[in-house]
């Protein structure tokens, strides 16, 4: 699907280029060990979900020194020089399900057959966490996968996939592509732009004919990246920011529809949310992927809560549409430790505001 031959309005984002480089600095302090100054209250109030000991055995949980579930090499593989986006008792307890549910896999595959079913080698991933304005307001661009896909259908994510060594590697991208977005180095930053553009289906080429987008500024803009999240198949997940350098229009009118059209057998849903409703309307729910651990140390001791977050009212939502899961746990941090310190401004002075979740 290609962008319809028409005009399309596109003007330069000043608070987006104005944010920038300070987006930039934040993520890439981590890499220079900035991100070590943090005490560990600062950066567990800051990540999600939460993880909360039961009253009653709160006391007893305390006093007990646990053993480590999880091998330092293991979790060396993880902790990259990065922004984490989850405490090491997070990171723990989920290398500790995924470790479970194989071997519930194993045990299942062996009971259908001893050759024909096997566990899926792990694979790199990266998805693309898309800042922007919207009528100038900072928001963040979402995505509701299609209902026909194999895998969290209709759940709402941020674009991404799977890295391709045939697509993704510098040296095998097309220049025009890397020129135009900007010189990208890391083979996951391709992989996220690439699964942008063909979820999106927005057509850059196009765009420049169309539309009144300058040579100097790119459409597109990577910031930076944090470190990678485990999928529960055991996959890593690793989120590139970047940034639309162009002010968007809402996501019901005509122009947003002709700049993204999105592909129909990946998406069924294009829409943005102001990050002063992200940060406004949080809310949690219980997680149940831990809720029959087989581990003693950690059965029973505590209940799992995950950060939710509301969508705009729409004619195209759905009953139980929510951001939640992997999205949400990526989302808060980044909502907290980035967007929210660097608009605190344009939050303040209510600039930062729509009411888009006030019909909700």
């Amino acid at each position: 699907m290609s962008i319809p031959s028409t005009s399309i309005k596109l003007l330069p984002s000043s608070l987006i280029q104005r944010a920038a480089p300070r987006i930039r600095s934040i993520l890439s302090s981590y890499t220079n060990g900035g991100g070590e100054n943090l005490n560990q209250a600062e950066i567990e109030d800051a990540l999600s979900p939460y993880f909360h000991p039961r009253p009653e055995e709160a006391a007893s949980t305390m006093s007990v020194t646990s053993k480590p579930l999880i091998s330092s090499r293991e979790f060396s593989e993880w902790q990259t020089p990065y922004m984490p986006l989850l405490t090491d008792r997070q990171l723990e307890l989920t290398l500790v399900e995924i470790r479970r549910r194989q071997r519930h896999y194993r045990r299942n595959a062996k009971q259908i057959s001893s050759s024909s079913t096997t566990l899926s080698t792990k694979r790199d991933a990266a998805i693309f966490v898309p800042l922007c304005t919207v009528n100038g307001v900072p928001s963040i661009l979402f995505t509701r996968r299609s209902t026909n896909l194999s895998s969290h259908a209709s759940q709402i994510s941020f674009p991404g996939g799977y890295f391709d060594e045939c697509l993704d590697t510098t040296k095998n991208t097309d220049e025009t592509y890397c020129n135009v977005l900007g010189n990208v180095e890391d083979r996951l930053a391709n992989t996220a732009l690439r699964e942008l553009e063909e979820e999106l289906c927005f057509d850059l080429h196009r765009i420049r004919k169309s539309s009144s987008l300058s040579k100097e500024l790119p459409f597109l803009s990577v910031l930076g990246q944090t470190q990678p999240v485990p999928s529960m198949t055991g996959n890593r997940v690793t989120p590139i920011v970047g940034q639309f350098n162009y002010d968007l229009s809402h996501f019901s009118t005509r122009d947003f529809k002709c700049l993204f059209p999105g592909n129909p057998d990946e998406l069924d849903w294009i829409f943005t949310v102001p990050i002063s409703d992200l940060l406004s309307n949080e809310s949690s729910e219980p997680l149940k992927k831990w809720g029959d651990q087989d581990l003693a140390s950690t059965k029973g001791k505590y209940e799992y809560w995950g950060p939710v977050f509301p969508v705009p009212k729409d004619d195209r939502k759905n009953d139980g549409d929510r951001i939640w899961g992997l999205t949400a746990s990526v989302l808060r941090p980044l909502l907290r430790k980035v967007f929210e310190p660097v608009f605190s401004q344009e939050l303040e002075n209510g600039k930062g505001r729509h009411n888009i979740m006030s019909r909700l």
